[in-house]
């Protein structure tokens, strides 16, 4: 009674695998090729302008001339200027690395520059403001960046 039983449920259960790999394989298969074109196309791409492709030529221009500006071993201070699910702050450190970053937050959340004076370290000379996709990153002196956030406080 168990063997037929058993038997009965294989052949279904067979079928059902046969009908999903006749329905999602010549969709998938499409999708291959198409994503092998497109690696033939951006096979001979220098690295700089693959970066520029995928994050946008304002992204990476930013990243470039923020790169020339901090000195090679040079720490600096990052906010999150955006949503900080959309990780503009992580890939601004990513890009910047090997430099080190002091996070200090999301630009809305700091504390009074007053305060934030009191809490930086005096050999940190550049905020960077990460924002997300589509906006590229601000370099400010630290004084600056006080500065422009005092008036946005309007203190």
């Amino acid at each position: 009674m168990r063997r037929p039983l058993r038997t009965w449920l294989q052949w279904p259960a067979l079928g059902l695998f046969c009908f999903f790999l006749a329905a999602a394989l010549p969709p998938a298969l499409g999708r291959a090729f198409i994503h092998l074109g497109e690696v033939s196309l951006h096979a001979r791409e220098d690295p700089l302008a693959a970066r520029a492709r995928c994050l946008g030529a304002a992204f990476v221009g930013a990243v470039e001339e923020i790169r020339h500006e901090l000195g090679p071993d040079e720490d600096y201070l990052l906010v999150e200027g955006g949503d900080p699910r959309a990780g503009g702050a992580l890939w601004v450190r990513y890009e910047l690395a090997p430099r080190r970053a002091v996070f200090l937050g999301k630009l809305g959340d700091l504390p009074p520059p007053r305060r934030l004076r009191g809490i930086l370290a005096a050999n940190l000379h550049h905020v960077v403001v990460a924002y997300g996709p589509g906006r590229p990153p601000v370099l400010f002196e630290r004084y600056r960046f006080m500065a422009a956030l005092e008036r946005r406080l309007g203190r």
